[in-house]
């Protein structure tokens, strides 16, 4: 394990809905939260007692703050159903921080763009690029309808904001590309997270107006560490000598568009 990774017994502080099916639980965990960097995730024990479920669950870190880590996390299953129900004072293991996260790019503007439980990473990221770049940022969230806007608030004191939703309830009717599209700037960076055909159609677009793309991969993962290579994805453009084949526990989740997709 990486002299920078711990096993953390954090304490739950709070837990609370943030939309209809979406919860934040924000956690004491010093050591974690002194070293997480934006884009990296945890693995969470999702049952304090006995074995089931008995994988550790992958999260993105929202944020940190002091000794504190956020996340933010869907409820989809019976692991995340057992975070729901876990109390203020709950013990819950953790390990972390994993994989590679985001790098700012030299560009005077940057684009995030999340859908869904996507936007999780990328508030993290905002007061980094905030800190070593002058450039703006400009914040984009597709979802499917109103209610399922996330957290979009938090981001405001960043930079602007745009939304779209599937059916129209809230900002533009679509899809975010659209939104996307329409951004008048010549060189911009876009750090993106979200549902892989969205991540896709975005990588599309920065590849036809020649910005650098980043894109957070959301997969299921047993270890987090690069040993059970079951989250191992293509590489394109494999050079003599090269790996064929990246890990997104590892090498990601943060990687560069251009190397996995055309």
């Amino acid at each position: 394990m990486d002299i920078n990774q711990f096993i953390e017994d954090a304490t739950i502080v709070a837990n609370d809905q943030v939309t209809h099916d979406t919860y934040e639980m924000i956690l004491e965990s010093p050591k974690i939260a002194a070293t997480t960097k934006p884009g990296q995730f945890v693995m969470f024990t999702c049952s304090p007692v006995g074995t089931d479920p008995l994988l550790r669950r992958p999260l993105s870190v929202h944020y940190t703050k002091d000794d504190k880590v956020s996340l933010l996390y869907k409820v989809v299953g019976k692991g995340t159903e057992l975070m729901r129900q876990m109390p203020i004072g709950t013990k819950a293991s953790m390990l972390g921080p994993l994989g590679t996260g985001f790098k700012v790019a030299e560009t005077e503007n940057h684009i995030l763009v999340g859908g869904g439980i996507g936007m999780a990473p990328l508030l993290h990221l905002s007061p980094m690029i905030q800190a070593q770049s002058k450039g703006k940022i400009h914040t984009l969230q597709g979802a499917r309808s109103e209610r399922d806007i996330l957290v979009m608030d938090r981001f405001e004191q960043y930079g602007d904001t745009h939304i779209s939703t599937d059916d129209g309830s809230a900002g533009v009717h679509g899809f975010v590309t659209e939104i996307l599209q329409n951004i008048d700037i010549e060189d911009a960076a876009i750090y993106c997270c979200g549902p892989t055909p969205m991540m896709k159609a975005v990588a599309k677009i920065a590849r036809q107006r020649n910005w650098y793309c980043q894109v957070s991969l959301e997969i299921e993962m047993a270890c987090g560490m690069g040993a059970c290579l079951g989250c191992a994805i293509p590489r394109l453009g494999v050079d003599e000598g090269v790996e064929k084949y990246l890990t997104v526990c590892k090498d990601g989740p943060a990687l560069n568009a251009e190397e996995i997709w055309l």
